[in-house]
């Protein structure tokens, strides 16, 4: 008698199951012994009436294959030293994905088989058949005929020794089916946010696989202040407090947009933000400014190499002391932008201050209102708005240090608030005084993070610098957008493609630093051949550059210049197309 429960469950998302075999042990047969004796009870609903007489266990096993789970037990009755009766009873849990093609393959064995199955034969003593839905549960007393057994090759009696093993090469089948699957690429499949980001994410961490290493870069952030001064009261618990911000607005940004709980790697010591301390060469007497950011990064770099660090390998927050308090006038003179940036290296500048407190964003009973002077003459700033936009301004900057450049919200975007790498740093947590949305993380720079080491927790090949080739690119107008099909390899996996668009304006120097405020960032997947294909929508009049931005598995980027314009709503490509047989050639 064989009972078998096959159960195929609703199709559900699940992981890729591991490829490797994973086996549960049991105890030799010897140990497996157990007295049973009336009835066996395999499960709750399951409970089998014995014969009279004494059964023994002689034989238990569970193990594990993939997404595949099976136990059994085979008990004897015996007289005499001799075998009177034997029974099996095996469980083999199914479920997943994967299932639809395991449970074909089990209904053909179970019901479809010529000479055996579970259908009334005249052989069977007694059959008991439940099913519900796509639970099947089957039991059988029959006797064995031998001559059937032999010379039909009886498959379905040979279930309970067969079963796992063909299993395991269904399974094996199905695996290998889902990876063929993930090549019958549809671009209408990537349409929203969350599928672009599942399919992202899940190619990042296929390459991190086959060669894992472990991230051990982390965001270095150092304290500046002149000989002649001390550091500001109370930094050190300040910029803690600043820096786990700032830590949980990305994770919770990146888990919206479906990164899952990505976090920004924070160097610590004994659970609290590490702070490298370093006292300049010179006084607080005009020494430093607004332009000494590459005079403080030189004394920087020098008292960290003291220390074994390298400065052009790290990515650093230099957070600098450089501001004067008087009441409640306070007078900042420190350099506050980033520096060269890529996947391997950064370096950002923002300013410390005495009023410079997490606290300080949210509601203010106290009304409290400074008068705050930087690139201009003193202008009143209520706490919160102070707060908003110095500590926004860091989380600014540090996006700069992180490789990302400024980019608009487009019109849907904005639905959220104001991004972070555009006018972000003057909108900071002002949701937590219900004074607007507040800031946000846009797709495009999600993206980049997710790739960037201090992201993804993995260093692999950080300090190489991919190489892109464009095969094919084509730019056409159609509904409104501009489409920009194309195909690609690189020497590292390309993850997205991202297209900035950038209009001119007037009285600026074309698409320079800090006149890209206004690009706009519209995203793509790479197929399995190797293809994007971007919708940019939100079209405007005037001159135009479309910067395409190569994102690669390692989080460096590789970047191909294009422009076009419009006039009176229709686009002009020939530069475009001009810029891109450039490019193509070369």
């Amino acid at each position: 008698m064989h009972n078998t429960k096959i159960k195929n469950n609703k199709e559900v998302k699940k992981k890729p199951a591991p490829k490797s075999k994973t086996v549960k042990k049991t105890k030799p047969l010897e140990e497996s012994k157990t007295k049973i004796e009336n009835e066996v009870k395999f499960s709750k609903n399951i409970v089998l009436p014995l014969s009279e007489g004494k059964w023994e266990t002689v034989d238990r096993y569970q193990w594990s294959y993939a997404f595949l789970n099976f136990k059994g037990n085979w008990i004897v009755r015996v007289e005499n030293n001799e075998i009177m009766e034997l029974i099996g009873i095996h469980k083999a849990g199914l479920t997943g994905l994967e299932m639809g093609w395991v449970d074909h393959a089990v209904g053909v064995i179970t019901f479809k088989d010529k000479y055996d199955g579970c259908y009334e034969r005249p052989e069977y003593y007694l059959l008991v058949l439940y099913k519900r839905g796509n639970t099947v549960n089957c039991m059988r007393v029959r006797h064995l005929d031998t001559n059937k057994e032999l010379n039909f090759l009886n498959m379905r009696s040979l279930i309970p020794v067969i079963l796992p093993f063909l299993l395991l090469s269904l399974a094996q089948f199905a695996m290998e089916k889902r990876d063929n699957l993930e090549d019958s690429f549809s671009w209408s499949d990537f349409e929203s946010q969350s599928q672009k980001a599942e399919y992202i994410l899940k190619k990042i961490k296929k390459w991190q696989k086959h060669d894992q290493v472990d991230g051990s870069k982390k965001l270095r952030v150092v304290y500046f202040y002149p000989k002649d001064r001390k550091p500001l009261k109370n930094h050190l618990e300040r910029w803690d407090r600043i820096m786990n911000d700032i830590q949980n607005f990305f994770s919770v940004e990146m888990e919206r947009l479906g990164y899952g709980k990505s976090q920004l790697s924070l160097e610590k010591e004994n659970g609290k933000l590490k702070l490298h301390e370093v006292i300049g060469n010179g006084n607080d007497d005009g020494s430093y400014s607004y332009k000494s950011g590459g005079k403080i990064l030189g004394e920087v770099s020098k008292a960290l190499k003291l220390k074994g660090i390298n400065a052009k390998e790290e990515t650093l927050l230099i957070v600098c002391g450089l501001s004067h308090t008087d009441g409640k006038k306070v007078k900042i003179y420190s350099p506050y932008y980033g520096m060269g940036a890529n996947q391997n290296k950064g370096i950002c500048f923002v300013a410390d201050s005495d009023w410079l407190n997490i606290d300080g964003l949210r509601p203010d009973k106290s009304k409290t209102t400074l008068q705050v002077k930087e690139h201009r003459d003193y202008e009143p700033f209520s706490l919160a708005r102070f707060n908003t936009t110095y500590i926004g301004g860091t989380i600014h900057e540090l996006g700069h240090g992180l490789s990302l450049p400024h980019n608009l919200a487009t019109r849907i975007e904005s639905m959220k608030g104001t991004a972070l790498m555009g006018a972000g740093n003057y909108t900071y947590r002002q949701e937590w005084r219900k004074e607007g949305k507040g800031s946000f993380l846009t797709n495009a720079h999600a993206i980049r993070l997710i790739a960037h080491p201090l992201f993804s927790g993995s260093s692999k090949q950080a300090a190489e610098q991919s190489k892109l080739l464009i095969h094919s690119l084509n730019i056409e107008y159609i509904d409104d957008s501009l489409h920009l099909k194309g195909t690609l390899s690189s020497n590292i996996p390309t993850v997205a493609m991202i297209a900035y668009n950038d209009g001119e304006n007037k009285g600026q120097k074309r698409y320079q630093v800090n006149n890209d405020y206004d690009a706009t960032t519209w995203t793509s997947v790479i197929s399995p051949n190797g293809e994007f294909l971007i919708k940019i929508k939100d079209l405007k009049d005037g001159n135009h550059q479309i910067r395409l931005v190569a994102v690669h598995a390692n989080g460096s980027t590789s970047i191909k210049r294009m422009h076009y314009s419009i006039k009176g709503g229709k686009p002009n490509l020939e530069q475009a197309d001009k810029d891109i047989k450039k490019f193509l050639s070369s």
